[in-house]
């Protein structure tokens, strides 16, 4: 569980036992790394997500900055290396090595880099369990960061992510209806209809009801590159809030993980569908494009989904603004149960913070 403070601090906390014990939490000094660059700049944390398997966590602030942190154990020789790394840095890069900033931690979680393209405020940041960071802006760009290096490997915006199709049809067009901007990320090892194999791709949901596929592709200098796959418009039922790609025979989860990475090389091939979930509906897609089935919810507005397993199968889960967790059943989008959350609970707000 992850708590952001006023004072720029994140606490990780420990949600799996029966207590959560304060004395427990690890404390992350964001507030401390920005300010190391930056020392009059406020830290407004505004968006968190954190690679449960890897121990990669990246917190983005108003300001525009997000940085990016790794548990581990700091060793006596990674001062040296860190020096010789900050000897390299060229100023006003977009992204700044920021493993020099360790603040007397020697165990827990490190500061690895800070990025800031000056695109606006990261309002939504996903971490991914194999190595890769999504930044979504507020003005409508996209940055991924490799964290192999680390280094930006893409930053464009997603208005400009069209087919050809779409390219052709808006030529002429003066629509000024505010810029699109990126509401949920996901990555996944999925079979895309280009492809005879599977690949990791990433999945980018937007607040016009766009879905965009990219895919991520190794090169020759033994990093990645980011590719435009696909786009598809769902704008009828809203902005999207949960991208959920599964397993078509079974439901179980795609998500990008190090073990479906290391099969890619040995050959799987997993057959894939995507639940999108968007304020006023619920669809299932084959791959990124076949429209499976569908369901348009009126009566509230979604804010978050989430697919679980259960004893009797898996489930499509989602919070409404009207304080109801409603279980819809997969393939056939069959509500299942429901539920109230407390009245003191305002999930517009929480939502924000949900881990996924």
């Amino acid at each position: 569980m992850l708590s952001a403070h006023v004072d720029g601090v994140i606490r990780v906390w420990d949600a799996s036992r029966a207590e959560v014990e304060a004395n427990e939490a690890f404390e992350i000094d964001v507030a401390a790394v920005i300010k190391s660059f930056e020392p009059s700049t406020p830290v407004d944390v505004i968006s968190m997500s954190m690679g449960a398997m890897t121990g990669e966590l990246v917190v983005g602030t108003y300001n525009g900055d997000v940085t990016v942190w790794r548990y581990g154990q700091r060793s006596r020789n990674d001062d040296l290396v860190n020096q010789m790394d900050e000897m390299k840095l060229e100023p006003n890069r977009i992204l700044k090595s920021t493993k020099h900033l360790h603040f007397n931690v020697s165990r827990g979680f490190l500061p690895l880099c800070l990025v800031n393209p000056q695109r606006g405020a990261p309002t939504v940041v996903k971490m991914s369990e194999v190595g890769f960071v999504a930044i979504g802006y507020d003005t409508g760009y996209m940055c991924v960061v490799d964290l192999r290096g680390p280094a930006v490997i893409f930053l464009e915006d997603v208005g400009n992510m069209n087919t050809e199709k779409d390219k052709k049809s808006k030529r002429g067009s003066t629509s000024t209806s505010g810029a699109e901007i990126p509401t949920v990320f996901e990555f996944a090892i999925m079979k895309l209809e280009k492809y005879d194999y599977s690949i990791m791709v990433l999945l980018t949901g937007t607040n016009k009801g766009r879905l965009i596929s990219h895919v991520l592709v190794p090169t020759q200098t033994g990093g990645y590159s980011v590719n435009f796959d696909n786009a598809s418009s769902f704008a009828s039922e809203g902005p999207v809030v949960s991208l959920l790609p599964i397993r078509a025979k079974d439901g179980v989860s795609v998500i990008a993980t190090p073990a479906a990475l290391a099969g890619l090389t040995a050959g799987y091939n997993t057959e894939a569908a995507l639940v999108l979930v968007q304020e006023h509906g619920i669809r299932i897609l084959g791959g990124v494009t076949n429209k499976l089935e569908k369901l348009e919810i009126q009566d509230r507005s979604l804010v978050k989904g989430k697919v679980v397993a259960g004893n009797e199968g898996v489930a499509i889960v989602v919070v409404g603004n009207n304080g109801r967790i409603t279980a819809w059943s997969i393939p056939d989008i069959k509500r299942i149960a429901e539920v109230f959350v407390p009245k003191n609970v305002v999930p517009d707000k929480y939502v924000n913070f949900v881990s996924n």
